[in-house]
């Protein structure tokens, strides 16, 4: 920050702190695991040069999940919600149970935590959505076969998707292969809607109550996709080669970083684009590189500026400009002698 504005924005409502996270946090349970999940990957791309299975982020999901619990004020079982039920129902929830939560959890993009929530499930808008569609079909006296709830499931993803700020097809799309692919996480919906039953005045009232509140169900819009996203008996399961060309032609791009929010102030801040100016260096100075050169120290603060502004506005100011990260970083990545940094 340049030192001019400091005065100013100590004063502002909610100034940039080293010590913690970024003020706004997303909406929802559902907006910030797609947050953490499609930062997860873009470092994955960026590491591994494909996507991550379906049980890698299906085990990076649940550690957000646990990593979130940890970190919730009060003690209590997490809040009901399908959407956990969905990544909790393999036992790849077992083993991301065994990781230290409290130093995973503070190396994420967000906080893990939703202003106003003890719980990132509370009043979870997809499991509000699945009771009153229980309840209505309860009315109706249907039945609701495993079947049906899938599908009432997969309705209700692709709405809240449609109305969402940061819409991902990856996410949406993996998050239905989770849902059909598997029948135990209706488990623990089930055992739900039989205690709602059993206690139906109560029942109503809470429905009476989200109303009121504003937790309104959310517009039906049947599926578009739904062929297309999970695979049929006897097919082969889809592959990381498949969701990369799928989401060149689809023109999304993790790389670029868009449809990915600005959090300039967040824990990691400074170590993303350390690895960030690292992999240009390395780029740069690759034997492979027609135009191979070392660069500049305007070249780095360049690079930097556009990492974390997207923009070459050189008065967006970056650590980048500060002269002793500036040496630092380069000694780390050997562009700086031992010899050269004492003689300086």
């Amino acid at each position: 920050m340049p030192p001019y504005l400091i005065h100013y924005e100590q004063k502002s409502p909610l100034p940039i702190s080293s010590m913690t996270g970024p003020p706004d946090t997303p909406t929802s349970a559902y907006e910030l695991v797609k947050l953490e999940l499609e930062h997860y990957m873009r470092n994955y791309l960026d590491t591994n040069g494909s996507f991550p299975s379906d049980q890698e982020l299906q085990f990076e999901g649940c550690s957000i999940i646990f990593g979130a619990e940890v970190l919730s004020p009060f003690s209590l079982p997490s809040s009901a919600s399908w959407l956990r039920d969905v990544f909790m129902a393999s036992e790849t929830s077992n083993a991301a149970r065994l990781l230290p939560m409290q130093q995973v959890a503070k190396s994420r993009l967000t906080k893990l935590t939703i202003n106003g929530k003890s719980n990132i499930f509370d009043n979870c808008e997809l499991e509000l959505e699945m009771h009153q569609r229980i309840v209505m079909h309860g009315a109706l006296g249907l039945v609701l076969s495993d079947y049906t709830l899938q599908q009432e499931a997969s309705e209700i993803l692709e709405s809240v998707e449609t109305c969402s700020p940061n819409p991902s097809k990856l996410f949406k799309d993996f998050l239905l292969r989770l849902i059909w692919g598997s029948s135990k996480w209706l488990e623990p919906l089930r055992q739900r809607d039989r205690q709602l039953s059993t206690d139906e005045p109560r029942g109503i009232l809470a429905f009476a109550h989200q109303r009121d509140t504003g937790h309104t169900p959310l517009d039906q819009k049947p599926p578009e996709v739904w062929p297309e996203v999970w695979p049929q008996k006897g097919a082969e399961p889809l592959s990381s080669s498949f969701l990369t060309s799928t989401l060149l032609s689809s023109g999304q791009s993790l790389r670029g970083g868009d449809g990915m929010p600005f959090l300039l102030n967040d824990h990691n801040s400074y170590s993303r684009l350390t690895a960030g100016l690292t992999r240009f260096v390395v780029s740069a100075m690759s034997s492979n590189n027609p135009k191979r050169h070392v660069p500049t120290d305007e070249e780095i603060q360049y690079e930097a500026r556009w990492l974390w502004y997207d923009s070459d506005d050189p008065w967006d100011q970056t650590p980048a400009d500060n002269t002793e990260w500036l040496r630092e970083f380069k000694r780390g990545v050997g562009l700086l002698q031992q010899d050269s940094v004492e003689a300086l």
